[in-house]
C-alpha cells in the first residue's frame, strides 16, 4: 500500500496536468504563479501601463481572486503602483544629479531629506518631461497618502502644487493636451471639478512664482511648489505638511525657494535632463 501511495505521488509530480509547476517531466521547473504574473505585467504593457485589476482579468483570462492576490504581490515588491483602483507602472527614474549639489549627484534623495528636516516637512523633486509629469525623488518621510501612488502625480497634477506649478508653464494648448490624456477628476472637494475651471486656475498662475494648495490632492495634508528649469526641462521642488500648518506654508516656501536658488547659484546643475 504505502508503495502504491509513493508511486501514484510521483506520478502526479511528473503529470503537468496535475502538478502545474512543471511543463513536462524533463523540462525546467516553472512557477505558475510567476507566468501569470508576467502575462499580468504583458497586459499592463499592451494597455499603455495603466488597466484596473478587472480589465487585467478579462484580457489574461486569469481569475479575478487571482489576479489581485498577483497585484497585491507585485505592489509589495515595488514592480506596480495603485492609483485609486488602477495598476500602473512606475515611471523610469530620471537622471537626477540636475537638481542637487555637486557633492550629493549620487544620492539626490539626501539633499532632499536635508532640506526636510530642516523644514520639518516632507520633500520631493517633480519634472514634465515627454509629456508626464514625475515624482523622481522624494525624502524618506513621506506619508502613504503620498508614497501608496506616486505615479498619480501624473494623473493628477491639476490636484498638487507641483503639478500645477509644472503646467502652469506650459502652454494653453499643451495644457489641453495634457487634460485630454488625463482628464480632470475631483481627488477630494477642494479639487477643481472639471478641465474648464483647471485651465482657468492655471492661467491665473505666475509661470515662475511658487504655487500652494491645501488638501486638493489628499486630505490632511497642504503643499507648495517652487519652479525651477533644468537645461530644456521644466521642473519643481516641492514641500508636504499636515493641513494644519498650512497657514507656515508661506515661510516654508521661501526657505524651499532659498533653497532651490542656492544651488543654482552654486553652478551645480547640469542641463542634460
Amino acid at each position: 500500500m504505502q508503495n502504491s501511495q509513493q508511486n501514484s505521488q510521483w506520478n502526479a509530480q511528473r503529470d503537468p496536468r496535475r502538478n502545474p509547476q512543471r511543463n513536462s517531466p524533463n523540462g525546467p521547473t516553472l512557477i505558475v504563479s510567476v507566468q501569470r504574473a508576467c502575462r499580468l505585467l504583458a497586459a499592463l504593457e499592451r494597455r499603455g501601463g495603466q488597466a484596473t485589476a478587472k480589465q487585467l482579468a478579462r484580457d489574461t483570462q486569469i481569475p479575478l481572486p487571482t489576479t489581485y492576490h498577483l497585484l497585491r504581490t507585485l505592489l509589495q515588491e515595488g514592480m506596480l503602483l495603485n492609483a485609486f483602483g488602477h495598476y500602473m507602472q512606475p515611471p523610469a527614474a530620471p537622471e537626477l544629479p540636475t537638481c542637487v549639489p555637486a557633492s550629493e549627484k549620487s544620492a539626490p534623495e539626501d539633499w532632499l531629506e536635508r532640506i526636510s528636516r530642516h523644514l520639518s516637512a516632507t520633500t520631493y523633486a517633480a519634472l514634465y518631461r515627454d509629456g508626464e509629469v514625475e515624482v523622481f525623488a522624494r525624502s524618506r518621510n513621506t506619508p502613504e497618502a503620498l508614497t501608496a501612488t506616486p505615479v498619480l502625480f501624473g494623473s493628477a497634477a491639476h490636484a498638487h502644487a507641483a503639478g500645477q506649478c509644472l503646467l502652469a508653464r506650459l502652454t494653453d494648448a499643451q495644457r489641453r493636451d495634457h487634460f485630454r490624456r488625463h482628464p480632470v477628476f475631483p481627488l477630494t472637494p477642494y479639487t477643481v471639478p472639471d478641465t474648464g475651471t483647471a485651465l482657468r486656475r492655471l492661467s491665473e498662475i505666475t509661470p515662475f512664482q511658487p504655487v500652494v494648495e491645501v488638501q486638493e490632492f489628499a486630505m490632511g495634508y497642504a503643499s507648495a511648489a517652487v519652479p525651477i528649469s533644468v537645461g530644456g526641462a521644466f521642473a519643481a521642488i516641492s514641500l508636504c505638511v499636515p493641513a494644519n500648518r498650512a497657514h507656515q506654508l508661506r515661510s516654508l516656501t521661501a526657505q524651499l525657494n532659498d533653497r532651490a536658488e542656492a544651488a543654482l547659484r552654486a553652478g551645480s546643475l547640469r542641463g542634460d535632463a
